[in-house]
């Protein structure tokens, strides 16, 4: 989600064509998933990532000739060559102007934090081809659909030590981070996307923000402190006869955090950064050595 912002940004500021790199699909293993994007300035500078480092420079060269021609281009990369992947990846290269209409509609969708429909349209010489949010019409057309999530937001409740950590990593993921006193909590939207941390150290401000929390539609409730403290936040809640709305609004991330060992405060944000992490794309944060398949050949996920 990083690079999709740093895009959108570069892309906002540009006054002269550019070029839109997509990854349509791989082959094998690859370092990065169909739907990684890389955007190319005018001046050869590149925007995003498409690998660790090894395919970038040919695929800013081939732009280069798209942005003077204006012709897209698809194309097949072998990653064993350049990286020892035992792998291929396809690339679809754009024209892109300034005020261009699907990157403008991206832009929207993450400012109002709703999904985004991307299509590409892989036919070089088709009047359709490139970006756009629209379905592709017939089957057998080649093309590629993804749908794009909003941006994670972090809402931490208490202004105490240990927010820096978790600002820091969560600007560097492209997460957007408030830090909200408890009496002000409630001015936020809750949406699965949005993950509220509660930290006042405070065991009544907890128990306040808490019982918000779990009235709302939250992607993750993560409450610091010991599992006991969190259970009788829990026991008040049942004592005043209030009910979620649904079993899911009782799970409670508390002691929030994955099992990392964690002793400092930034070791403690790297957990609950991971731990957030895991649980918005629905992974158990285990090692990937002892997955059954490794990352690289697992299913495409939902791009968050």
């Amino acid at each position: 989600m990083k690079d999709l912002r740093d895009i959108i940004k570069a892309f906002s500021a540009a006054t002269s064509d550019m070029a839109l790199a997509t990854v349509v699909d791989t082959l094998g293993t690859s370092f990065r998933k169909p739907g990684t994007r890389m955007l190319v300035l005018g001046d050869g500078q590149a925007v995003g990532s498409l690998s660790e480092g090894c395919l970038e420079e040919e695929v800013v060269h081939r732009a280069q000739s798209v942005i003077e021609t204006g012709v897209p281009t698809c194309f097949w990369m072998d990653t064993q060559k350049r990286s020892g992947c035992h792998g291929s990846v396809q690339i679809f290269i754009e024209w892109i102007r300034p005020g261009n209409a699907f990157l403008q509609y991206l832009a929207q969708c993450m400012a109002e934090r709703q999904p985004a429909l991307a299509v590409v349209c892989m036919e070089p010489d088709s009047p359709c081809a490139g970006s756009s949010s629209r379905h592709l019409a017939g089957k057998g057309r080649p093309g590629f659909e993804q749908i794009l999530l909003p941006p994670v937001r972090l809402i931490l409740v208490g202004d105490t030590p240990g927010n820096e950590g978790l600002l820091s990593f969560a600007h560097a993921l492209g997460w957007s981070a408030i830090v909200s006193a408890p009496a002000e909590v409630a001015d936020f939207d809750a949406d699965e996307r949005t993950a509220i941390v509660i930290k006042n150290h405070h065991e009544e401000k907890d128990f306040v923000a808490l019982k918000w929390a779990l009235s709302q539609t939250f992607g993750y409730v993560g409450l610091l402190g010991p599992r006991p403290r969190k259970e009788r936040l829990l026991e008040r809640l049942l004592e005043e006869g209030w009910e979620p709305d649904n079993a899911m609004k009782w799970d409670v991330y508390g002691p929030a955090g994955l099992d990392l060992g964690a002793t400092e405060p930034e070791e403690t944000a790297l957990s609950i950064i991971a731990e957030i992490q895991a649980v918005m794309t629905r992974s158990d944060g285990g090692f990937l050595r002892d997955c059954e398949r490794s990352a690289a050949s697992k299913p495409t996920p939902v791009v968050s």
